[in-house]
């Protein structure tokens, strides 16, 4: 079972809005939602996720891995609560972390995205679409890690879904995409060979 719902914080919101209008993106606040979902998981594993993520002009930006409780046993509805409560503090500390990623340079973002996104694990066609899709918006310039995070990497999940990628496959794919935010962009930041895109 998925389940997603929006949370009115402002201070997050307003955050949010300005991270992404110096990023050059006009964005109204009132078109930002701050979106948390539960994914919980068969009968046979036992566990949950809580997800938060931000939410913009139908775009979705990952913030960080989900929050997981295994429920098996003697996990109760207090410890779920527990890990709920977590999320909206976690709200701030991954726009922190998140931000730094501006500091990062990137001089070829067309493959720094295409690889990032294949050593996430993630499908060769959908990371190959998003990669292509950058480099028409916004060309294949130095670029910094922020702008390639939540402009480029993220782009990947509107790219599933307009391929009809099934809930369990979105959650699966923003799992994988979590992970990019603890990589080394540097490492990932060469020429795309026409090969491959």
């Amino acid at each position: 079972m998925t389940a997603s719902w929006n949370i009115m914080d402002n201070d997050v919101i307003e955050a949010y809005a300005d991270m992404l209008a110096n990023m050059g993106v006009p964005v109204n606040k009132g078109e930002i939602q701050t979106v948390v979902s539960i994914c919980t998981s068969d009968v046979g594993t036992s566990g949950a996720t809580i997800w938060y993520n931000i939410s913009y002009k139908n775009k979705m930006v990952v913030l960080g891995a989900g929050s997981k409780l295994n429920h098996k046993g003697t996990a109760s509805i207090s410890d779920f609560s527990h890990n709920l409560q977590e999320v909206f503090s976690s709200y701030k500390k991954k726009f922190f972390e998140i931000e730094d990623l501006k500091y990062v340079k990137i001089k070829h973002p067309v493959g720094c995205i295409y690889g990032l996104l294949k050593k996430a694990d993630l499908p060769a066609c959908l990371a190959k679409e998003t990669a292509i899709r950058f480099k028409t918006v916004f060309g294949n310039i130095e670029t910094d890690g922020l702008t390639l995070y939540v402009m480029g990497v993220n782009e990947l999940l509107n790219v599933a879904k307009e391929k009809k990628a099934s809930v369990s496959k979105l959650f699966t794919y923003q799992e994988k995409i979590a992970r990019i935010i603890g990589y080394d962009f540097a490492k990932f930041d060469r020429e795309a060979e026409l090969v491959d895109l």
